[in-house]
C-alpha cells in the first residue's frame, strides 16, 4: 500500500533546521525531535471534520499555548485527550497562521510544546 504525502508541507519550511523524524502512523504522521514528539498531522478523507494540525502538550501547560498560539479550540474535541493535544483544525480560517505560531514556538524550543515517546 502506497504511503500518502505528508499533509501541511508548509510546516517543515519553517522547521526544516531542526533535524525532525517524520513517522507514519494510521494514515497520519508524527513529527518528532529528538526524543519528543511535537506533532501529529492528519489529512484524511474519512471524518475530516478531525484534519489538521495536533500539538503535544501537557496539562500543565495547554492553557497557556492555546493563549500564545492564538486559536479558539473547540472544546467538545476530544474530551480525554484535549490536555494533551491542542488541535488547530483544517478548516479554521485562521488555520495556517496559528500552524505558524506554533513553529515559531518550536524554534525556540519552547518546553510546552511536545511529550516523550509513548
Amino acid at each position: 500500500m502506497k504511503e500518502k504525502p505528508i499533509p501541511y508541507d508548509f510546516i517543515f519550511d519553517h522547521l526544516d533546521r531542526l533535524g525532525l523524524v517524520i513517522k507514519p502512523m494510521f494514515g497520519c504522521y508524527l513529527v518528532y525531535r529528538g526524543n519528543k514528539m511535537i506533532l501529529f498531522l492528519r489529512e484524511s478523507d474519512k471524518e475530516p471534520i478531525y484534519n489538521g494540525v495536533y500539538i503535544a502538550t501537557s496539562e500543565n501547560y495547554f492553557d497557556s499555548l492555546v493563549k500564545d498560539i492564538g486559536i479558539n479550540y473547540p472544546s467538545d474535541f476530544f474530551k480525554n485527550t484535549k490536555k494533551r493535544w491542542i488541535f488547530i483544525p483544517e478548516s479554521d480560517r485562521g488555520f495556517e497562521s496559528a500552524v505558524l505560531r506554533a513553529c515559531e514556538q518550536i524554534l525556540k524550543s519552547d518546553k510546552r510544546i511536545g511529550r516523550e515517546k509513548l
